[in-house]
């Protein structure tokens, strides 16, 4: 949109860039390429316009008349191109991995070399002292206009940054990448930091924006979105890391307010689910890694299984140590509470063990064929257990010990199980890059969740018992529908997800660990699932999506 608010410019893969008088909605103009235009932008003082191109050029044009007043050859396909504030320049990104910067009657002033992919996209301060840019290298780059340097490098996207932006004084940049996510980053000691990450989108993002007050930031994407994003109010990104070490797993409480994790540090951690801020650190929890946590149907218990061969139960909310269990004779993966006050663990030593969760007494130890124990699950009435191992996932009636087969994984462990709130379906995930519903009265295959490209670590049922989540080697986080196995979303992240939770209360809502953090994923609207990245729910009201 031009400066005085009379014209839009589009640009177009038809080989086009049109100009259009905003009060009557008609085109005015219709400028020229020979090939496809990628990008328009108008002078300051809005009477030229820019526009870039894949043949290699960028052409100035007056907009009263749409008459081609210069044009500038570059060296490889332009990808966008902007005018400084005092119009006396235009800069262009381009698919050599380099920004240049341009007088108005062609003459290359400056260049920019330092990305090892294309640049997509450049904006630069009013000053005109601080230049940034975004390259499919997974980096954006904040450059000293005057000598031509590198200041620093914007890490933290996991896919191409597509788009760029900072506001006028430089104090904060904008980044938006494939990876679905734009993030903010804060100006601080001659570099900048990652202020927030802002996750609402479900599709690849195209382009960011910050307001002219540069109080709110706009990001648009292949979902069919614009969001506006009102950057006072959002939350600061804890930099700091959650876990001195990687979180293994992680459980939420059925009120929904408080998240548990445990890792390779030994130590428990529990987290208010609403402002992500830490209730409590329980520092040497165990003297080996902490494998899983879980809550108690009634949220006033907490176990952990280690390595160590113990599991520990501790208070739901203070995090008081209130038994030590003892009976296992190796590493112990798993444990699960059952909805009538029973704790169900699994183990490397074959075996699968029920306890009492309020007495800490041993119920019933089922002796397993296999080398480990993985993952376990029981139903609602504490007559099934299901269990996986090597391959397989077993049924099993406590009372008689007759088992069901569940076979279709190959090649690896069948790594975590589920059942599913009626009782009616287990869901499995393993090494062979799928994860499976099976049918639990008869044990048969019913579907089979396709799309990662790495060993599937951690499966649930959501609350409302249509969807499934998974989590990946792969870096992804997938929702599918539970019964026809469509794919619905994929969250990416930058490293391995080890594990990931369900929100009781919402079913669109879901916590993953990974690198040695938890990050909570919530959608933006219930008919879409989306997330946010930051250690922060955002809340939905039900008269009105927020």
């Amino acid at each position: 949109i031009s400066k005085n608010d009379k014209w839009i410019a589009t640009s177009s893969k038809d080989e086009t860039a049109r100009i259009w008088n905003i009060e009557t909605g008609l085109e005015v103009h219709c400028l020229e390429h020979p090939r496809e235009v990628t990008c328009v932008a108008f002078s300051h003082d809005s009477n030229y316009l820019v526009t870039s191109g894949a043949d290699m050029s960028a052409r100035l044009w007056d907009v009263e008349c749409g008459i081609q007043q210069e044009k500038i050859q570059a060296l490889a396909v332009l990808h966008s191109c902007i005018f400084s504030s005092d119009d006396q320049w235009i800069i262009t990104s381009s698919s050599d991995n380099m920004a240049r910067i341009y007088a108005k009657n062609g003459n290359c002033l400056k260049c920019f070399d330092g990305h090892m992919r294309a640049v997509n996209c450049c904006a630069i301060t009013y000053d005109k002292k601080i230049l940034v840019t975004a390259s499919n290298d997974f980096l954006a780059k904040v450059w000293n206009v005057e000598t031509c340097v590198e200041i620093c490098s914007l890490q933290g996207h996991s896919q191409e940054v597509v788009s760029c932006d900072l506001t006028e004084d430089g104090s904060l940049i904008m980044t938006a990448s494939k990876d679905i996510s734009a993030r903010i980053w804060l100006a601080k000691n001659e570099g900048y930091e990652i202020k927030n990450i802002l996750v609402g989108h479900v599709s690849p993002l195209t382009c960011c924006k910050f307001s002219s007050d540069g109080k709110r930031a706009i990001s648009s994407a292949s979902d069919k979105t614009v969001k506006v994003w009102d950057i006072e109010i959002l939350p600061l990104q804890d930099s700091e890391p959650q876990h001195n070490g990687d979180v293994l797993n992680c459980a939420i409480s059925n009120d929904g307010n408080r998240i548990v994790t445990g890792g390779k540090d030994q130590a428990l951690r529990y987290f208010d689910i609403q402002t992500g801020k830490l209730l409590k650190l329980i520092d040497g929890a165990h003297s080996n890694d902490v494998t899983c946590v879980a809550f108690s149907y009634d949220g006033f218990r907490c176990c952990s299984s280690c390595k160590d061969w113990t599991l520990k139960i501790w208070d739901g909310t203070s995090g008081k140590l209130r038994q030590t269990l003892e009976g296992h004779g190796a590493a112990v993966n798993y444990c699960v509470f059952s909805k009538n006050n029973l704790l169900i663990t699994s183990s490397n030593d074959k075996k699968v063990i029920i306890w009492d969760a309020i007495s800490g007494a041993q119920r019933t130890t089922l002796k397993q064929d296999a080398s480990w124990v993985l993952s376990c699950a029981i139903d609602s009435t504490g007559s099934l257990v299901v269990t996986t191992t090597y391959e397989i996932a077993k049924i099993i009636e406590i009372k008689t010990g007759k088992s069901k087969l569940l076979r279709g994984h190959v090649g690896g462990d069948v790594n975590d199980c589920d059942l599913s709130n009626d009782d009616k379906f287990v869901l499995t995930a393993g090494d062979d890059k799928t994860a499976r519903l099976w049918d639990v009265k008869s044990g048969l295959e019913l579907v089979k969740y396709r799309g990662h490209t790495s060993y599937v670590y951690s499966c649930a049922f959501t609350s409302c018992g249509t969807r499934v989540i998974t989590a990946s080697r792969d870096k992804t986080a997938r929702m599918w529908e539970m019964k026809s196995g469509v794919e619905l979303a994929v969250y990416f992240s930058e490293i391995p997800i080890s594990s990931i939770a369900p929100s009781p209360t919402d079913p669109y809502c879901f916590v993953i660990t990974t690198g040695n953090e938890f990050r909570i994923l919530a959608p933006a609207h219930r008919s879409a699932c989306s997330e946010h990245s930051s250690a922060l729910l955002l809340k939905k009201d039900d008269d009105e999506n927020k």
